[in-house]
C-alpha cells in the first residue's frame, strides 16, 4: 500500500495542475481513458466472435508415363494457409493423398501390361482425379472427397474410385464418423435414412422399382458402408461406390442425409 501512495499523490497533483492551467484538459484526459477502454473491449469482442471462412482455390497437376502406359491429371482444393498453420497442415495432407492415389493406380494399371498382353496399338490408361471440398462450422471440420476416373488402356469399361478425408479445424487431425456420432443406434439410423434418401434419388432418376434397396448388403449398418462422406452444417453427404448397391447401371450415387434425422 505504501508503494502505491506516491503514484496516487502524483496523479492528484497532475489533475490539480491541469485544472489550474485549463479545466478542459481534464475532460480530454478522461475522454481518452474511456475511449481507450471502449476500443479495447470492441477489439476483444471482435477477436472472440470472428469466424474465418477460408478461401478455397484449386490446383491441377499432370504427369505421364515415359513408356506410354498412362496419363495422369489431378485437380484438388487448396485452402488459404495464411489463416493459420492448421490450414497449411491440411493442404499438405491433401497433396500427400493425391500422390498416394497416383502411385497406387499407376502401379495397378502398369502391372496389368506385359509384353504378352500388350496389343500393337495400346492407348494409355487415362487417370483423372477430381475432388470436392466442404467446410462445416457446426462440426468444426473440412472434408475432401476424391473421385478418380480410370479409362482406356486394356479396360472394357472405365471405372471410378472414391475416397474421402475429414479434418478437424482445431488441430488438423483426420476424423472418422465414429468421432462425431457415438450412440449405439447411430449406424442403424444412418442406414435407415440413407435407404430412404436413395429411394428418392432413384425415383427422381426414373427407377420406379427401388425394392433392390431393401435389405441391401451395401446399406447394412456397418461403418465400412458409410466410410466415404463429407460434412456440411446441415447434413452428412454420403458417396456410394460403384457396385456397392447393385450392378453397373445403378451407378455410384451421392446423397445427403439431414443431421436432424
Amino acid at each position: 500500500m505504501k508503494k502505491i501512495i506516491p503514484y496516487i499523490v502524483g496523479v492528484v497533483i497532475l489533475i490539480v495542475v491541469l485544472v489550474a492551467i485549463n479545466p478542459h484538459y481534464v475532460q480530454i484526459l478522461v475522454s481518452y481513458v474511456l475511449n481507450t477502454k471502449s476500443a479495447e473491449q470492441n477489439i476483444s469482442t471482435t477477436q472472440t466472435t470472428q469466424v474465418f471462412t477460408p478461401t478455397i482455390s484449386s490446383k491441377t497437376i499432370t504427369d505421364k508415363d515415359p513408356g506410354g502406359k498412362w496419363t495422369f491429371s489431378a485437380t484438388y482444393p487448396v485452402f488459404d494457409s495464411t489463416l493459420g498453420n492448421k490450414w497449411g497442415a491440411i493442404n499438405s495432407q491433401i497433396e500427400a493423398e493425391v500422390q498416394v492415389i497416383k502411385l497406387q493406380i499407376t502401379g495397378d494399371v502398369s502391372s496389368n501390361i506385359s509384353p504378352e498382353n500388350t496389343p500393337p496399338s495400346l492407348s494409355p490408361f487415362e487417370i483423372a482425379l477430381t475432388s470436392d471440398a466442404t467446410t462445416s462450422e457446426k462440426f468444426g471440420t473440412v472434408s475432401v472427397l476424391y473421385s478418380t476416373f480410370v479409362g482406356g488402356g486394356l479396360l472394357a469399361h472405365p471405372y471410378t474410385n472414391f475416397e474421402s478425408h475429414t479434418f478437424s479445424l482445431s488441430d488438423g487431425t483426420e476424423k472418422k464418423l465414429s468421432d462425431f456420432f457415438r450412440p449405439v443406434d447411430f449406424l442403424n439410423n444412418l442406414s435407415k435414412n440413407a435407404t430412404g434418401e436413395l429411394k428418392k434419388y432413384y425415383s427422381q432418376t426414373g427407377n420406379t422399382d427401388t425394392s433392390f434397396l431393401d435389405n441391401n448388403d451395401g446399406l447394412v449398418a456397418t461403418i465400412t458402408n458409410f466410410d466415404t462422406f463429407m460434412f456440411s452444417d446441415s447434413s452428412v453427404i454420403l458417396q456410394f461406390k460403384e457396385y456397392q448397391l447393385g450392378s453397373r447401371p445403378y451407378g455410384a450415387p451421392r446423397i445427403e442425409v439431414p443431421i436432424s434425422n
